[in-house]
């Protein structure tokens, strides 16, 4: 840790100068939230935003947690603050792209992103865009796309927001944000600090004792410097400068007697932006470097593991609004992946290039996205990649939604140069999607109904397995696969506010068929088995009441039976309570909560012989100052 406390002393030290020259100007405007987006959410697609907010009264969890409970994506939790990934209309994990300002952030080697790793507070908004659109983004984003964005306020001096917890199994939380600027230039530092025993009570089966898990604990620190500078309404540059290491030790599974295994995950992500608006005209241009490590031991097993990579990313974006009605974007990426492992025999790299050219038409109650995408890597070009969307309103109170595109993944590192298993032969996983959905809203005095509904479908070839080799005693990665996805989504919500008391309610149902299309003999799968951990159903509930200052919160999720590697895991419910009380004078304000999560005290299991914590309690109190 103490190479990490070195970048924070660094960062801060920087920020607090930067931040007292700041307090020169004390100009007063109308509140400007600056944020930074390269390209909007396609049109066809369903889209999902939290504001800060709402991020701040969740500021206490990581991005897997706070999805579990705010949307109805599918986590793949591992427990505690363990390893946490997410599956979107039946897609893998390594299928869901994950954006920081813009650009991925996942590993080169796994194609994934821990979402354990991601506090909340790190964010000051939370995009979720559900449905492939490998078009804008390129290889991962099959199943959907999340992107974390951080911005500020130039109209703001100072602010500072502290936040403060202690939960159940002696964990322990600290989050604190210092912000100080003018309307030209702004420093925020965000600093996230937590730890635990995790302890969790362990309920193996009826006839046997239960017991408290044993080598669980975990400590996570991390730092988020950005800088923002305007020096006119043309001009903005900016940096962010992440570093973040965790300490994990890893529990034994319901089948073993005991642990010593342990992680470590540490990296230094930065990032620049400069954009230049001019008329009809919107220039951007970004990179960004990413160092990361992942060291784990076993000594019970004699094992150790150290995977290491740098990846270097370069966008060009520039967008011009033709009229109202018109307009084009065309954009270039550039990314190079450098990655070492043992079981690599050394360092590999990978070149990718990408162009995109993109058409959007608007009218009042029409909306048109026409895209073509074209990748190179290492030396050989991809098949083209279009999209085409539409959002047509029918009446003053029902919008269309319609998408058909062509999605792809490319395969990961470790598919390619892993030794032994890697296969360098691999073909990208490719395929169609289609979507199309309904969505109304209706309001009547003080209250208000909205209902969406879609049904999408996605058929994917060449899908890469991992699964026993027939000339030795080791697994390896085949194009042996193709997957049929088809399902639905349906949401209501209905609000009510009067004066000082408001009332929330809302329902969520997915259903999601995510199926083999051939029979395998290695693994032993037939046609039409559905994917593992992938519920065909799961739904979500949710109803708060907020009178005057007083807040609570119930949120209940039902997943359907899954299939593990090798055993079922059953259906499961869990129901969760928040109580919150806000204080608000002048520039000072707050709250105190108190979250109860599985009230109902459920044994059950989300990945199979991981136990998943019983009822436990989080108590904290947030307090922010500004002016």
């Amino acid at each position: 840790m103490k190479h990490i406390l070195k970048h924070i002393l660094h960062l801060l030290a920087l920020a607090n100068c930067s931040a007292i020259l700041a307090q020169v100007d004390t100009t007063v405007l109308l509140p400007e939230m600056q944020v930074e987006r390269v390209r909007q959410a396609a049109i066809g697609l369903e889209n999902y935003t939290w504001d800060s907010a709402v991020l701040q009264s969740r500021a206490y969890s990581s991005l897997g947690d706070f999805l579990l409970q705010e949307s109805n994506v599918y986590i793949k939790s591992y427990g505690g603050n363990s390893l946490s990934t997410v599956s979107i209309q039946g897609a893998s994990a390594s299928q869901t792209l994950l954006l920081w300002n813009g650009l991925p952030v996942q590993s080169p080697m796994l194609g994934l992103l821990d979402l354990s790793l991601v506090p909340v507070s790190f964010s000051d908004e939370i995009s979720l865009q559900v449905g492939g659109n490998s078009s804008s983004w390129g290889s991962g984003a099959i199943g959907g796309v999340i992107g974390i964005t951080n911005q500020a306020s130039y109209t703001q001096n100072f602010e500072l927001d502290y936040f403060s917890s202690i939960a159940s199994f002696s964990n322990l939380q600290q989050r604190l944000k210092i912000a100080a600027g003018n309307k030209k230039f702004q420093s925020v530092s965000k600093l996230s600090f937590q730890k635990g025993k995790n302890d969790i009570l362990v309920r193996p089966a009826p006839n046997v004792d239960n017991y408290r898990q044993r080598n669980a604990a975990f400590l996570q620190l991390g730092i988020l410097q950005s800088f923002y500078l305007k020096p006119n309404n043309k001009n903005e540059l900016i940096i962010h400068a992440w570093v973040q290491e965790s300490d994990k030790e890893i529990p034994p599974t319901l089948t073993q007697r005991s642990s010593e295994a342990y992680q470590t995950d540490n990296f230094k992500r930065f990032m620049g932006l400069w954009k230049f608006t001019f008329k009809k005209h919107l220039l951007q241009t970004r990179i960004g470097h990413y160092r990361e490590m992942q060291f784990f031991n076993d000594p019970q097993i004699q094992l150790e593991a150290l995977n290491k990579f740098n990846t270097t990313l370069g966008e060009l974006n520039y967008t011009y609004q033709v009229n109202r009605r018109h307009k084009l974007e065309f954009a270039n990426t550039t990314t190079r992946a450098k990655a070492y492992s043992q079981s690599y025999q050394g360092e590999v790299t990978q070149l990718k290039i990408a162009g995109l050219i993109s058409y959007k038409y608007s009218r009042p109650k029409t909306q048109v996205q026409l895209s073509l995408r074209e990748e190179w890597i290492d030396k050989r070009f991809l098949l083209p990649v279009p999209y085409f969307g539409v959002k047509q309103a029918l009446g003053n109170r029902l919008i269309l939604k319609l998408k058909i595109s062509r999605e792809f993944r490319l395969p990961t590192l470790n598919d390619l140069y892993w030794n032994p298993g890697g296969n360098i032969e691999l073909k990208p996983e490719r395929g169609w999607s289609q979507e199309i959905g309904l969505a109304g809203e209706w309001s009547r005095k003080r209250h208000s109904i909205a209902i969406s509904s879609s049904i999408f479908n996605r058929n994917i070839e060449d899908w890469i397995l991992w699964a026993p080799s027939d000339i030795g005693f080791f697994w390896s990665a085949s194009n042996i696969a193709k997957v049929w996805s088809y399902g639905s989504t349906t949401k209501l919500d209905y609000k009510y506010h009067k004066h000082k008391f408001s009332f929330q309610a809302g329902l969520g149902f997915d259903y999601t068929k995510s199926s083999y299309r051939i029979d395998l003999d290695l693994p032993k799968l037939s046609k039409g088995d559905q994917l593992f951990y992938t519920p065909i159903y799961q739904s979500t509930a949710n109803i708060s009441l907020q009178i005057s200052h007083w807040a609570i919160q119930y949120q209940h999720q039902v997943v359907g039976e899954t299939i593990g590697a090798n055993d079922a895991i059953p259906r499961y419910h869990v129901g969760n309570v928040h109580f919150t009380y806000h204080f608000n004078q002048s520039n000072f304000s707050g709250k105190i909560f108190t979250s109860i999560q599985n009230i109902y005290n459920q044994n059950y299991i989300v990945v199979e012989r991981r136990q998943m914590p019983g009822i436990n309690a989080q108590f904290g109190i947030n307090i922010n100052l500004k002016k």
